[in-house]
């Protein structure tokens, strides 16, 4: 079962590029940093991560001027 804190950023970024997409996106780039679904908290969304999720989700992003709002808020969600 996915965390809380996976729901809240898959929720973020599915608003910009659906919820497929972006929770398909989010599972591999976790996977990249050997963390599941499961175990991921908001300590884990380092900015380093957070350029990597905006950097796969911005291929998918369909207005391109999202992508800094995009940037913005999912660097709020880290701060936490």
């Amino acid at each position: 079962m996915s965390s809380a804190s996976f729901a809240a950023v898959v929720k973020l970024v599915a608003s910009y590029v659906g919820e497929a997409k972006a929770e398909g996106l989010l599972e591999r780039r976790l996977a990249h940093e050997s963390i599941t679904t499961d175990q991921f908290n908001m300590t884990h969304l380092t900015p380093t991560l957070q350029i990597k999720i905006i950097s796969a989700a911005s291929l998918y992003l369909p207005d391109a001027s999202k992508e800094p709002d995009l940037k913005a808020k999912l660097a709020a969600m880290g701060a936490r």
